[in-house]
């Protein structure tokens, strides 16, 4: 009887950690990524549209984030600090060894904190807490390289209303006549 619960724990064991093989954290080519976004789908419980939040990291340190159900080829043209459009800044901490992650973002809205994982298929698996609504929630982040962003479909629909700011190349001029 001993054997043979041996046994079974040995094959549960090894098949638990084939399982959850593809969270663990990355140990090899996989890491953190520049030349993307990352991308989570959420639902707005407000207007029912469905939300994407958008993780964009950047080789000084910093990180952007924005909720938003715009494409990420549209999220790639504003999501980055020095713009004004809608979003949440700050810092992130990496450990590439384990595959670590954690940063924190300040919005006008709030602060939101991040605690996860780059996983060995290059995903983020976070724990997300925000101090804005009080909420705490888990979320996978697919990442999604510039070059595939134009693979998706568009959206206009911004939360809240609100548009992010876009060079414009028109130029209203309101004219009046003389009497």
């Amino acid at each position: 009887m001993k054997k043979f619960i041996a046994v079974f724990l040995i094959l549960f064991a090894a098949n638990y950690n084939s399982l959850f093989a593809q969270f663990e954290p990355d140990m090899t080519s996989q890491g953190l990524r520049f030349d993307g976004v990352y991308m989570a789908s959420m639902q707005d419980d407000y207007t029912s549209n469905s939300l994407q939040l958008y993780v964009r990291f950047f080789e000084d340190g910093t990180v952007a984030t924005a909720a938003t159900s715009d494409s990420p080829v549209k999220v790639l043209e504003w999501l980055f600090p020095g713009n004004n459009a809608p979003m949440a800044l700050g810092t992130f901490g990496y450990k590439p060894k384990n595959g670590k992650l954690k940063f924190g973002t300040t919005s006008a809205g709030g602060q939101v904190k991040y605690k996860g994982v780059v996983s060995n298929t290059g995903e983020l698996l976070m724990d997300v807490k925000s101090k804005i609504n009080r909420t705490k929630f888990q979320k996978v982040f697919q990442f999604i390289p510039k070059s595939n962003a134009f693979n998706t479909q568009p959206s206009n629909n911004y939360i809240d209303g609100a548009t992010p700011y876009r060079p414009s190349t028109t130029t209203r001029v309101r004219v009046k006549t003389a009497n």
